[in-house]
């Protein structure tokens, strides 16, 4: 696990090194969870190195996940951990306010990128437990509406980082369109191809480090909504297919025409429509603003590990066993 960390480190960094227009986030759970039967299960030594990565890698926003509120109130203020970029806009303490920064916002180029994170409400218990009675987890869609009155003035992209199930997911992207994209949630699951619901774009990259999503985006000035360029090649390849369809039936109604033919026809001239319309909205503005691409990069062995990270693993004795 910890050298799968000193390769990301590596990987990320590389990246920024061949263009420094790059926020890292991460969607929460960074740290281990206590429990009753292992109330010392935070290792104190993985904590201050996972701490020291996250600072190399220059992380713009950290969403607080439950493993993360399992930790209580003097991990964050006693320890390294205080000083990492934690956001959540669901958390609140026994006056109704928050407890972490509920946004962040970070210009890259003039363009603004809000990020806000949420947990799920299902952590309420652990959050109760660890911070004290008078805390609470937020109801996320409550939240959200609530953030984003405060946040779409001030940014042109809004990012929610998401310690979500897929069901809140479901119901807070019906009902809050100003989310330009989801990442995370889905309880540790991966998307090859990026998911929809309601028409908003949601990203996981898995659990424990197996990858690492890259989101690749063209922008220009507020944004309300992003396209898969690569939905794009997809949906002149269905096109072409239907028009050869229909050009195949039209060549077959010459010849006998049919009220089941004319349905097949008709309906697939409806499918056409559609998808013409889903084209024109992709290529509306003649340019690449408001695409997006989406990759999983599998952090296997080729990728060289961060050195400093590397040395960081052997002052602190946590090497791996062979």
């Amino acid at each position: 696990m910890l050298g799968g960390l000193a390769r990301r480190v590596s990987y990320i960094l590389g990246e920024r090194a061949r263009d420094e227009k790059m926020l890292v986030v991460d969607s929460g759970n960074l740290f281990s969870q206590l429990t009753p039967t292992r109330p010392d299960s935070g290792d104190s030594r993985v904590d201050d190195f996972i701490i020291k990565a996250y600072r190399r890698l220059g992380v713009a926003a950290i969403n607080v996940g439950m493993t993360d509120i399992s930790r209580g109130p003097d991990f964050f203020e006693k320890t390294g951990a205080g000083i990492l970029p934690w956001v959540s806009s669901n958390l609140l303490d026994g006056k109704g306010d928050y407890v972490f920064n509920p946004y962040v916002i970070k210009e890259i180029e003039n363009i603004r990128f809000g990020i806000i994170g949420l947990t799920s409400a299902s952590a309420d218990p652990v959050f109760r437990k660890s911070f004290g009675k008078d805390h609470a987890v937020a109801d996320p869609l409550q939240s959200a509406r609530k953030v984003l009155r405060d946040i779409s003035k001030k940014a042109d992209v809004i990012l929610l980082l998401a310690a979500l199930v897929p069901e809140e997911i479901r119901r807070l992207a019906a009902e809050n369109p100003g989310i330009c994209f989801i990442l995370g949630g889905g309880e540790g699951r991966t998307t090859v191809h990026p998911l929809r619901e309601s028409e908003t774009p949601v990203l996981r990259s898995g659990k424990d480090g197996m990858y690492v999503g890259r989101l690749n985006l063209a922008c220009m000035g507020s944004m309300n909504g992003f396209l898969d360029a690569e939905e794009e090649s997809r949906l002149h390849l269905e096109l072409q297919n239907l028009e050869q369809r229909i050009a195949a039936l039209e060549k077959a109604r010459q010849n006998r025409e049919t009220p089941a033919l004319e349905k097949m026809i008709g309906d697939l001239r409806s499918k056409k429509s559609a998808l013409e319309k889903k084209l024109t909205a992709i290529c509306v503005c003649g340019t690449e603003a408001g695409k997006f691409t989406w990759d999983l990069v599998p952090m296997e062995s080729d990728i060289p590990e961060d050195e400093t990270v590397l040395d960081w693993i052997r002052e602190a004795g946590l090497e791996e066993a062979p």
